[in-house]
């Protein structure tokens, strides 16, 4: 029986400062400090702050522990990417609060809110550069 030949995939790195970025949006987005965040998860305020701003790497066990406290998953917080229920969640999500309520919009209102969009696609793509 002939050995499998596996060809070796191009394999990204772990971008410490984005995944803190993603932790500080979510933990935002909830309305949580990071005492509050520190609290839930049994780690200190100092190194919650740390890792939001990339300067820390974190344990597996404690990034799954702020994965639950901020209702995200881990591979969310790592690689930015949302991955079946939660990619239905989130798309059924936007569907509800940013596509229904444009359904009155006029034509104009629809053509501003697609300008807004674009220059934010365009702003983050050169933040990302930047950030590189």
């Amino acid at each position: 029986m002939a050995a499998k030949l596996y060809t070796k995939p191009e394999l990204k790195e772990l971008n410490h400062i984005h995944m803190g970025r993603r932790i500080r949006t979510q933990r935002e987005h909830l309305d949580m400090t990071r005492e509050d965040l520190a609290f839930a998860t049994d780690l200190s305020p100092k190194f919650i702050a740390e890792v939001e701003y990339g300067n820390k790497g974190i344990a597996l066990g404690n990034l799954y522990k702020i994965s639950q406290v901020l209702d995200v998953s881990c591979d969310y917080l790592i690689a930015g990417a949302y991955t079946g229920v939660e990619l239905e969640e989130q798309v059924s999500r936007i569907a509800e609060d940013v596509i229904e309520p444009m359904m009155g919009f006029s034509p104009d209102e629809v053509k501003f809110i697609e300008s807004v969009a674009t220059s934010y696609k365009a702003l983050r793509k050169k933040l990302n550069k930047q950030d590189r």
